[in-house]
């Protein structure tokens, strides 16, 4: 049963679990590095779904602040979302 006292999501607070990332202006963003990335990718998960048997690790970044602070503005919640695809 959730506490009625404790029923809001308090946005001052960070994940605790999130991943440490500085945030990137999109201009800075090198995409096509980010293209090549995605590329290997998509060819690592295409083998992995040919094969018997096998595991694949999905890696996937909490950014704290684009479910805090940061996702008060579009701008600079996607600088944080930025941030963490180069991490």
């Amino acid at each position: 049963m959730p506490n009625e006292s404790n029923d809001t999501f308090d946005t001052s607070l960070n994940d605790s679990q999130a991943t440490k990332v500085t945030p990137l202006s999109p201009a800075d963003f090198d995409i096509e590095a980010y293209a090549d990335y995605e590329l290997k990718l998509l060819e690592k998960c295409s083998r992995f779904w040919e094969q018997d048997s096998g595991v694949l690790v999905y890696r996937r970044f909490r950014v704290a602040q684009v479910f805090s602070s940061g996702c008060r503005y579009m701008e600079e919640s996607l600088e944080w979302q930025l941030g963490a695809f180069i991490k």
